[in-house]
């Protein structure tokens, strides 16, 4: 993987509406790989998987973020020219990720059958998966997340479930597609030949929730919403906090939060907590309703509490934090100007590589 970084040696196709495909497109042009974004005519990139309006690719900040130092290109795959054209853009990669439905890719001759004689690495993505119970399944992001178990978890007991914000189970399996992609990666460095990778939203999701199955494998014990295992979110005067405290950790909890309210016999064990949630909540509310959150959670860490403020998007562009990490990263977009987004998520030998917005936007021979 390193060496494929050091020397920008690989070169990637990447076709498909699905927002994980183009996240994973995006990292792997950020480790060195050349990436070519087709756009399949009559199929634009889907990036706002919630509303049946079409979106302006060149006014959507979410497509030029995930599609920044992409080449692009726009192909008519029903047209016989533009799949010869196609075919031979995949001769000359290394790497074709795409969400296609396996009967599309076969109807277009690009399934692992055909391409199996390629020395390619071919990554595919799909909400529901095309084998066991949920292949074939049509629905969105939010659909995944129930059919995987995290609904079951978020939010609190009384209400409905708290679906994540974005597109969660299509961008966590878009990174494990290129996860997997890059050992592959790593290996054709070594011997040359086809490998396929498959990744779903709905298997990516289920392996997130690992504290459910660790519970349920040591304590035949089964997560819900509202469980001691689970968070109470409580105002401040500037926003919001999440407890995540520990049932050994109350006694640090009342000492950070002050007042005799939690000294109440409704709040004495975690049985009792769970059980007046909402009593509880208010009590904490309102010993902290005129102190900052920033002040509850410097207190809370010292303490050893597990709590995590809710940020706002300005709050978190300005968080020193994330500054310090290198979260960040300035890059400048045609006709946008310097835009900050979030930088490569992780370091290859200690540097965090840029991602170049410089590319070209079309590729020649192939019609716009």
């Amino acid at each position: 993987m390193t060496r494929a970084v050091q020397q920008q040696s690989f070169r990637v196709v990447e076709l498909g509406t699905d927002p994980g495909l183009a996240l994973c497109g995006k990292w792997l042009g950020a480790l060195g790989g050349t990436v070519l974004r087709v756009d399949e005519a009559g199929h634009p990139m889907a990036m706002r998987p919630l509303e049946a309006a079409p979106v302006n690719q060149a006014e959507n900040p979410l497509d030029l973020y995930l599609n920044a130092g992409k080449e692009r290109c726009t192909l008519d795959l029903d047209d016989a020219k533009d799949r010869a054209t196609l075919a031979g853009l995949l001769a000359a990669a290394d790497v074709f990720i795409t969400s296609l439905e396996p009967a599309r890719l076969t109807e277009l001759g690009l399934d692992a059958a055909s391409l199996g004689n390629h020395a390619l690495t071919m990554g595919r993505t799909s909400l529901f998966g095309d084998r066991g119970a949920y292949a074939g399944l049509k629905g969105n992001d939010l659909q995944a997340l129930a059919l995987s178990g995290l609904l079951y978890i978020v939010g609190e007991p009384d209400r409905a479930p708290l679906p994540l914000p974005g597109v969660q189970a299509s961008y966590s399996a878009g990174l494990a597609l290129l996860s997997g992609v890059m050992v592959c990666v790593w290996a054709a460095d070594r011997k040359r030949a086809f490998r396929e990778i498959v990744t779903s939203g709905v298997r990516a999701c289920a392996y997130l929730d690992w504290k459910s199955q660790i519970y349920f494998e040591a304590e035949g014990k089964v997560l819900v919403r509202g469980s001691d295992r689970g968070p109470i979110v409580v105002r401040c005067a500037d926003g919001y906090l999440g407890f995540y405290y520990r049932p050994g950790d109350w006694e640090n909890v009342k000492r950070v939060i002050g007042g005799t309210a939690l000294n109440d016999e409704r709040f004495a064990t975690q049985a009792a907590r769970d059980k007046n949630r909402a009593e509880l909540r208010e009590a904490m509310e309102q010993e902290l309703a005129n102190r900052r959150k920033a002040q509850v959670y410097a207190a809370s860490q010292a303490a050893n509490i597990p709590v995590g403020e809710v940020l706002s998007l300005t709050e978190t562009l300005a968080d020193k934090q994330y500054d310090a990490r290198g979260f960040w990263q300035e890059t400048e977009i045609a006709g946008h100007g310097t835009c900050r987004m979030p930088a490569m998520p992780w370091t290859v030998n200690g540097a965090r590589q840029s991602l170049n917005s410089d590319a070209p936007a079309v590729v020649a021979g192939a019609a716009q």
